[in-house]
């Protein structure tokens, strides 16, 4: 037997770039990686769209890159008009998903793949990274109506294992905490206490006190989630 992680996570950031490359005109690389960065385009709000200084600040070149901040007119230099820019700030990324994509294109072109390799003893983390309102919570867990990469995770892999219940057997657990100012919570227990990271022999780094749950279905896994995401102290 062999214990196997996959890691489905959501971080806050001050900025929803900076994990990017830029580049002049170019695609990112195409060969075999470890790592594979996608960029998910949210829809302007109602608030937004009725600014008077509305504009946009992404522009989409293909499914491979972007322009950051674009000038609106020949004269206009864009958000960054005080200071001379010689070039647009293009960057490429793996995917870029524009703003009316739905749900399941993300999932089937970000985390689905890694599906066949969890089943054959790989870890994976699929690690969603935004500033607040950006749509993190949304991507990854979603609504019953449109299920975030979480719940469509968790349906793929309740069938993969169904389909080889009779070759070998599968436990599957889950935790879900919550990093917020420097503190460690377990969004499993109501109220929770700080918990403390540690270093063990046998599992590497861990969460001391941290509860672990085994849905037997995705809609459990939903459930769970949906209480967890009560206990948060920041809104998700």
């Amino acid at each position: 037997s062999k214990l196997v992680h996959m890691d489905l996570m959501d971080s806050e950031s001050s900025s929803t770039l900076s994990s990017a490359r830029e580049y002049d005109v170019r695609t990112p690389d195409t060969g075999n990686s470890n790592l594979r960065v996608a960029l998910r385009v949210r829809p302007e709000n109602e608030k937004e769209r009725a600014s008077p200084n509305h504009r946009g600040l992404i522009k989409i070149l293909d499914e491979h890159v972007l322009v950051f901040d674009p000038p609106t007119s020949p004269k206009s230099k864009g958000f960054h008009s005080h200071y001379k820019r010689s070039k647009d700030l293009k960057y490429a990324f793996d995917r870029v998903f524009p703003e009316d994509t739905d749900q399941v294109e993300v999932y089937q072109h970000t985390t689905q793949p890694l599906i066949e390799s969890v089943m054959n003893g790989y870890n994976a983390t699929v690690f969603a990274y935004g500033a607040t309102g950006s749509g993190k919570t949304h991507t990854m867990i979603g609504n019953e109506q449109h299920p975030g990469v979480m719940v469509l995770t968790m349906r793929d892999l309740f069938d993969c294992v169904a389909q080889k219940k009779d070759e070998m057997q599968f436990k599957i657990s889950i935790n879900y905490i919550e990093i917020y100012n420097e503190t460690i919570r377990d969004l499993f227990v109501e109220n929770s206490p700080a918990l403390m990271l540690c270093e063990d022999r046998e599992k590497g780094s861990c969460v001391t006190g941290l509860s672990e749950k085994y849905p037997q279905s995705a809609t459990e896994v939903f459930e769970l989630l949906a209480f967890g995401n009560r206990n948060r102290r920041q809104s998700p």
